[in-house]
């Protein structure tokens, strides 16, 4: 089976349409929560074999907090949006996962 139908099926399984996923969609922008991403990570991770010594989730995703505090930090972005000094994510788009495929193992996307 080619990779890409494998990536979308994993998807499917966390609830999204295949339809929905180009080479260009990040997962960041599929609204997953804390447990759906470990769950797509850990999925991916063993159906493509894959090591992720070198992945750091803060990286890419914000941390897992209690939602009283996720409540006052989204209304601290939607005040300060333009803030230069708010720590920018790293999108791991569709293309990438399949780039770390065919490496067998992670690496930051560039």
């Amino acid at each position: 089976m080619d990779r890409l139908p494998r990536i979308k099926n994993i998807l499917k399984n966390l609830g999204v349409k295949p339809e929905r996923i180009e080479l260009d969609t990040t997962i960041q922008s599929l609204k997953f929560i804390p447990e759906d991403i470990e769950d797509f990570l850990t999925s991916y991770e063993k159906e493509f074999n894959i090591d992720m010594v070198e992945f750091i989730y803060t990286d890419y995703f914000e941390e897992e907090i209690p939602l009283i505090y996720f409540v006052v930090e989204q209304i601290g972005k939607m005040v300060n949006a333009q803030n230069k000094n708010a720590e920018m994510k790293i999108d791991i788009t569709i293309k990438h996962l399949l780039d770390v495929v065919k490496e067998g193992k992670w690496f930051k996307p560039v």
